[in-house]
């Protein structure tokens, strides 16, 4: 009977104890999840909505210099004035801290995500926020030396979930999105100024912006070659590419609504067209665009 009894009671023992384990086992997955979910600091909201969850889609680096990156320098063939401008610049360059990215749609530069950059200066966009294979522009905000700068790319999330496309940030690549931009504005005004073409405002300018993927790439394949050659100059600052960023994201694609050419220049921008707002962001000697990429962009 006392052999029963003692059996009895260290079943009873044993029970508590895998209880306990568990409801440890439990409380800690619980802890892993909601880690998880906040990861991205302000929740990596697209639009302010949804969570960052799933695989990355989208993801870069961001730099105050474009002096390490092979984009700049890579298949330069008169590039002496862009090596003595990155040895200069990196003497007291400073590292961006504290960066927000934002995901906008290119057609109507609305926001469709948002989340915080890591500590190491790389920013992350999941399935979750983005729709695979489609292009969007990031632009993010960083603290640097003090002040808020603002640079930004294009760049299409993957479609596989293996594999996070690249879009990596910095002088260089802000210089080439606001002449993505420049062009993008000059299809629309000439999509709506065309006497062919048919349909309302909104028709015309999302056939012109229809193969959007194409488009951009194409742009940004010839921005970045001008470039590399060293035909086009550009301040390796984000302090300087951040008031051409300001000119840019002044103008929305969607406010584009005259059929009118020479009237669209100077509607949609207010009292200023966008040519000028680029112009008046590029005054520093730094700043050189080539006639030639004017008028291939221009259309």
């Amino acid at each position: 009977m006392k052999k029963i009894a003692y059996i009895i009671a260290l079943i009873g023992i044993m029970s508590l104890f895998l209880a306990g384990c568990a409801k440890k086992d439990s409380d800690s997955t619980s802890t892993s999840t909601s880690t998880s979910t906040s990861s991205d600091g302000d929740g990596g909201t697209g639009g302010g909505t949804a969570a960052a969850t799933g695989a990355p889609v989208l993801s870069g680096a961001i730099s105050s210099s474009s002096s390490s990156s092979s984009r700049t320098l890579s298949e330069a063939r008169n590039f002496r004035h862009l090596l003595g401008r990155s040895s200069e610049r990196s003497r007291y360059n400073l590292r961006v801290s504290d960066c927000t990215a934002k995901a906008y749609d290119p057609t109507d530069d609305s926001l469709k995500a948002t989340t915080t950059a890591a500590d190491n200066g790389t920013y992350t966009f999941t399935e979750s926020q983005l729709t695979k294979g489609v292009m969007y522009r990031v632009s993010v905000e960083c603290t640097y030396g003090g002040q808020t700068v603002k640079m930004s790319t294009y760049g299409a999330a993957s479609n596989s979930s293996d594999n996070a496309t690249t879009a990596d940030i910095d002088p260089q690549s802000t210089a080439a999105a606001a002449y993505v931009k420049k062009a993008l504005v000059k299809a629309v005004v000439k999509g709506l100024s065309s006497t062919t073409a048919s349909g309302t405002t909104a028709e015309k300018r999302e056939k012109t912006l229809g193969d959007l993927n194409s488009l951009v790439n194409n742009l940004q394949t010839t921005v970045d070659k001008s470039m590399a050659d060293g035909a086009m100059e550009y301040p390796d600052d984000p302090t300087k590419v951040s008031t051409l960023e300001d000119a840019v994201n002044s103008v929305s694609i969607t406010s584009i609504t005259s059929s009118s050419r020479e009237s669209a220049r100077t509607s949609y921008a207010g009292t200023t067209d966008f040519d000028t707002a680029m112009s008046n962001a590029q005054s520093d000697d730094d700043w050189y665009i080539p006639p030639t990429l004017n008028s291939e962009l221009a259309g």
